[in-house]
């Protein structure tokens, strides 16, 4: 993946999709779904920034690596 490939948080759609969270220095990547993908992002980084996230391991790669190294990528768009 290419820098230029990644979306700006403020052009993530509400829509529905397929969508994945990378961390490059960890080589590690959480993929998801949901029916829009726009909050949801906003709820990752929330429950991250809180450390409140369901998904140990992804808490555990923000804390070590911080929130600079997660990349959100949308892998499919569902209309």
């Amino acid at each position: 993946m290419k820098p230029h490939e990644l979306i700006r948080n403020s052009e993530l759609p509400k829509t529905s999709g397929i969508y994945m969270i990378i961390c490059v220095p960890a080589n590690k990547a959480y993929i998801g779904q949901s029916k829009n993908i726009k909050n949801r992002w906003y709820n990752h980084r929330y429950n991250l920034a809180h450390n409140a996230h369901t998904n140990i391991h992804l808490q555990r790669i923000y804390d070590k690596y911080g929130k600079d190294s997660l990349y959100f990528v949308v892998l499919e768009n569902c209309d």
